[in-house]
C-alpha cells in the first residue's frame, strides 16, 4: 500500500507463499491500515504474482479514503 499524499510513509507489506490455497489468512503479512490524520486521503494498493523472482501478474487499485 503507498500513500500518495504522503509517499514517504511506510505501511509495510510483505510476501506470501502461494501453496494453491484460496485466500491469504488473516496475519499472513503485517501493514499499517490506511488512517489519515484529518481530511481524505488517497492510497494506492498493488500485489504482484512472482515464481522464481519472475514477475508473472501484477494488479493495483486507487481509491480515497475514507470514502464518502
Amino acid at each position: 500500500m503507498f500513500a500518495l499524499n504522503n509517499p514517504g510513509f511506510n505501511h509495510g507489506g510483505g510476501k506470501v507463499k502461494y501453496t494453491w490455497q484460496s485466500k491469504i489468512e488473516p496475519g499472513a503479512f503485517k501493514y499499517f491500515s490506511p488512517c489519515p490524520p484529518r481530511g481524505i486521503s488517497s492510497y494506492k494498493w498493488t500485489a504482484t504474482a512472482r515464481s522464481d523472482k519472475k514477475k508473472l501478474a501484477k494488479a493495483s487499485a486507487k481509491r480515497k479514503y475514507p470514502e464518502k
